[in-house]
Order: C-alpha cells, then structure tokens, then sequence
C-alpha cells in the first residue's frame, strides 16, 4: 500500500494515513488487518468502516460582548450559520491556519488567543475535527468573501441563527463568555 502507514491506537481505533490524507475507522473491530492493506479505498462509506477525517480552525471573534457568526453561501450546507475558519493545511499550525483562513474569508486580520475547545464531530460523508479559538479582530475592516451574511450576535442572539452541527455545541461555552463581557 506504498507510502500508507498503518497504526493501533487505544480502545480498537485504526488510524490510516494514505497519500498524506488522514482516514479513521469508526467501526474498525469489523475490519481485518488485510482487508485495510489490499485495499486504501476502504474509506469511502460510513458502512464499510473509514471516514475521512478533516481538520478546520473556527475563529470565535469576540468584541463589545458580541460573536462573530457568518453564513455559508455554498455546498449542502448553504445558509447555516458558523464561526469562521476553514482547513488547515498540511505543516500548518492551527493558529497560522486561522489567520491565513480569516485573511482569505473576510479580508481582515486577527489575534489568535487561547483554544476555546477542539470539536470532534461526524457528519454523514466524513469526520471533523474543529479547532477553536478565541479571537480579537485587529482592525474593522470585514469584507465577505465567501458568506452570504455576517452577525455579531449577543448573548441572547446565539439561538436565532441555525448552526451548522458541529458549532452548535460551541454555542453554550461562546454564550458564557460574551455574557461574562
């Protein structure tokens, strides 16, 4: 299988690393040893056991007790809400990830404070791992590149959006800090 990497991680999980692309088992007590080796295409469908795993940064921009929430504008997920970001690339930091993201999406340059919290969630086709941090704008200046809508929400406002799966369950830790001013 050149160039892929088989490891056993605890509680059964088997991590596959094929042409720098990072794939996990969910159900990997069904698969063999053999059956990864013969075959890296394994991880296409839920049901036969791999996942693709993606790696993202969230900015949670944070100023005057408000967040930053935006609004997709593309794919299946076209019109929920999220906190912005985007995938890392590869011998990317997370926090150098975020600025690049933030610089390409709105067109505006931010501070990378403390790991808010790392989401891991699976969505139907793939597994997301989300890194997210707290973040202070540098300037105003927002352009949207690739959103339909922007919101600094408050407190109170976090609820009125529709969230996208994985950030929802940022919502409670996000609403404690504006909250906190």
């Amino acid at each position: 299988m050149g160039g892929a990497r088989l490891r056993k991680y605890p509680q059964n999980a088997i991590v596959l690393i094929y042409n720098s692309q990072l794939y996990s088992a969910v159900k990997s007590s069904h698969l063999k040893r053999e059956e990864i080796r013969r075959n890296p295409y394994l991880w296409g469908d839920n049901r036969q056991g791999f996942m693709k795993t993606i790696e993202v940064v969230a900015a949670v921009i944070i100023k005057d007790g408000k967040v930053f929430a935006t609004q997709r504008g593309y794919g299946e997920w076209k019109g929920w809400w999220e906190f912005p970001g985007g995938k890392m690339e590869p011998e990317e930091t997370p926090q150098e990830a975020l600025v690049r993201e933030i610089r390409e999406e709105l067109e505006a340059e931010v501070t990378v404070g403390e790991l808010l919290n790392t989401v891991e969630w699976d969505y139907p086709d793939f597994h997301l791992t989300m890194h997210c941090y707290i973040c202070c704008l540098k300037s105003e200046s927002i352009h949207l590149n690739e959103h339909e809508a922007a919101a600094w929400l408050t407190g109170e406002t976090l609820g009125s959006v529709r969230w996208l799966p994985a950030d929802e369950g940022l919502i409670p830790l996000v609403r404690d800090i504006v909250s906190q001013g």
